[in-house]
């Protein structure tokens, strides 16, 4: 599925139960931010781009209703988030994993964006499916570019965070990070997906799990 990039000619094209995939082109932080939607309802996958341009997608796809979910701690993937709540009352979703670390300002790198870490109102445990308007996601823990690290497991394909990249991965020379948990978390949760899966990273082009594969065999 090729997901509708705004700005450019995509477009947004439905998957096998029609959950149409917006993904939303970085700017500032570099961040990529993914939008999963079904009718009036949607899922904002890390929003670290301003919150008033996904607030336009939003209303330009008559999109009322949301939920945000966090794939780590780091500011360039929640930087929105704060506005996007002020605006439209969401609440937002993160690995059970990061409630004891997300709220630390070394951890959240809350000084990037000059914000305030935002409430989370719900935490999920590795393996539990979030099901919204027909849409599920999978949590998936894949520590190691933070100790809290999630990716998602959805039709679409996998939601990465910064644990795989095209052709890389995450650093791990951040507080909580760890090189040798992060490379067990790819191998181990990720690439063990078949490989047609489709890989959405939270830097870069999108990729798959068999253009990834040979690098970490």
């Amino acid at each position: 599925m090729e997901p509708y990039c705004p700005g450019r000619s995509h477009l947004s094209r439905p998957a096998t139960q029609n959950i149409p995939l917006i993904y939303v082109e970085p700017e500032g932080f570099q961040s990529n931010c993914y939008i999963l939607n079904r009718g009036d309802l949607a899922f904002v996958i890390d929003p670290g781009v301003e919150a008033e341009r996904i607030i336009r997608i939003l209303d330009e796809h008559r999109i009322n209703k949301i939920s945000i979910i966090l794939t780590h701690s780091h500011a360039d993937h929640w930087a929105g988030a704060p506005e996007l709540i002020k605006k439209t009352g969401c609440k937002i979703y993160m690995g059970s994993a990061a409630k004891d670390v997300c709220y630390r300002s070394e951890v959240n790198l809350a000084g990037m964006s000059g914000l305030e870490f935002p409430e989370v109102r719900g935490w999920l445990p590795d393996g539990e499916t979030l099901s919204e308007g027909g849409m599920d996601l999978k949590i998936i823990f894949t520590p190691g570019h933070t100790s809290c690290g999630i990716s998602l497991e959805t039709e679409e394909g996998l939601f990465t965070g910064d644990s795989v990249f095209a052709r890389g991965c995450g650093r791990t020379d951040l507080p909580t990070g760890d090189h040798k948990t992060l490379m067990s978390s790819i191998r181990e949760k990720i690439l063990v997906y078949p490989p047609s899966t489709k890989l959405f990273p939270g830097h870069g082009p999108f990729t798959s799990v068999e253009a990834e594969k040979n690098l970490y065999v």
